[in-house]
């Protein structure tokens, strides 16, 4: 474990630091369908979700989201929204602790299964969530402006 993963203190994200959050995805998701400050503000206050934050000192280093959705058939979906790490702060752990805070937060609310989607074009980010047991689940033509996604799925027995 390095030590910023044991300085990193994951907490729930304040509205107050959503602004560095959008920094974050502005800078990370460069050249790619990035969230507006508006969206975040609106995804901020649903019930369905949570977002999440590493704090090194008084730095954010950075955020996960999480979404939960109730199905037809009353069974509960899971989704890892976004996972972002400042650009210093990347390939330290801390992407791997944003993501289990994420999954442990959506398996405590009783999800069954969880999706998430990437870029076709980041070969890396499949790699690391096959790593976490995601699986390939299907291709998504189209699903960002300029380019194709993929969706991977991890269901619950791989929880």
């Amino acid at each position: 474990m390095s030590n910023v993963e044991l300085n990193c203190q994951i907490r729930l994200a304040k509205r107050t630091d959503l602004a560095k959050i959008h920094q974050i995805e502005e800078v990370i998701f460069k050249g790619f369908d990035q969230f507006t400050f508006r969206r975040f503000k609106s995804l901020f206050k649903s019930p369905n979700a949570r977002f999440f934050v590493c704090e090194l000192g008084s730095e954010l280093a950075g955020f996960g989201i999480g979404l939960k959705k109730k199905l037809a058939n009353g069974k509960l979906m899971g989704r890892v929204y976004v996972i972002g790490i400042s650009p210093n702060y990347q390939k330290k752990g801390i992407g791997q602790m944003m993501l289990k805070t994420v999954e442990n937060w959506l398996i405590l609310e009783g999800i069954e299964f969880i999706n998430l989607e990437t870029s076709a074009m980041r070969p890396h980010l499949r790699t690391f969530y096959e790593k976490n047991n995601y699986v390939f689940y299907k291709n998504l033509p189209d699903y960002y402006e300029d380019f194709d996604g993929i969706r991977l799925r991890k269901n619950k027995e791989n929880f």
